[in-house]
């Protein structure tokens, strides 16, 4: 099993709601990470918890851009669904986003990951902000 299909058997848990929390917080212990994803940042936590259960071993850390350098790099010419997206966000180096990749389309990759509006979903992201993609 594949890390992104850890993540697809999540989609659509919610961050604000109780049951969903609790097996949000129980991925995120396979990866030996304790955190309330109501209140703190969770997409590296999500990742993690996906890549250890898949078999990977995952950052162990909470922070996105710790996956910079996880695994091998590709280039969006050569990336396949299931390859990790490390994003840039606001205006700090070490803020960002970890994602799994699904697709893209010129200048847009869609994405599947967790803390994506506050839930696990499908999102849309431009190139502008992608910093690497890494394979498992």
């Amino acid at each position: 099993m594949r890390g992104i299909e850890v993540a697809e058997m999540y989609l659509g848990l919610k961050e604000t709601a109780p049951k969903d929390r609790l097996k949000l917080r129980e991925l995120f212990k396979v990866a030996k990470i304790d955190l309330d994803p109501k209140t703190t940042p969770w997409c590296a936590a999500f990742v993690n918890g996906c890549e250890v259960k898949a078999g990977n071993k995952g950052t162990g850390r909470v922070n996105a851009r710790s996956f910079i350098m996880y695994g091998t790099k590709v280039s969006l010419e050569q990336a396949r669904e299931g390859d990790i997206c490390v994003f840039s966000r606001g205006n700090s180096s070490w803020q960002g986003h970890v994602t799994y990749f699904v697709s893209h389309n010129g200048m847009e990759i869609t994405v599947l990951g967790g803390n994506q509006r506050d839930c696990v979903c499908k999102s849309i992201y431009t190139t502008e902000n992608l910093i690497t993609i890494r394979r498992p």
